[in-house]
């Protein structure tokens, strides 16, 4: 029997195309061939049964992993995030001890006099500030 005519014939089984008629479709006269042309598609499908169980399981796996990932990248966003907010924070607080030296030195330059007008200005913004604290708190 020619090769490529017996290649064909598994291939047919092995893609499920044998109909009830398979002997006559096939030209197979001898029980024999019918009989290991059918074990060869019966194993087959074993196989592919055993294959399509093994895909499902990786599939399964990777999904758990996907998920798993995704979670474990949700958790290190929210660290990188708050890390940012961090880092954000110290620079303003850089920012204002850059400011308050200035400011230091610009006071350190006045005299005397100067100081206290200064001191009495603060303590009389600090004080209007605070007016309305305390009258909201004697108000509750």
């Amino acid at each position: 029997m020619n090769k490529a005519y017996i290649g064909f014939t598994i291939l047919a089984f092995m893609a499920g195309c044998a109909s009830p008629s398979y002997r006559n479709m096939h030209k197979l006269e001898d029980p024999a061939q019918v009989d290991t042309l059918m074990g060869i598609r019966m194993d087959w499908i074993e196989a592919s049964e055993e294959i399509s169980y093994r895909m499902r399981k990786l599939e399964n796996e990777v999904d758990a992993l996907r998920g798993y990932t995704n979670e474990k990248t949700d958790e290190f966003d929210e660290i990188r995030n708050r890390f940012n907010i961090i880092i954000k924070k110290r620079q303003e607080l850089i920012q204002i001890e850059e400011n308050l030296l200035h400011e230091l030195e610009r006071l350190q330059q006045l005299d005397k006099a100067q100081r206290k007008a200064l001191i009495k200005k603060v303590n009389r913004f600090m004080g209007d500030l605070r007016k309305p604290c305390i009258q909201q708190n004697k108000s509750l």
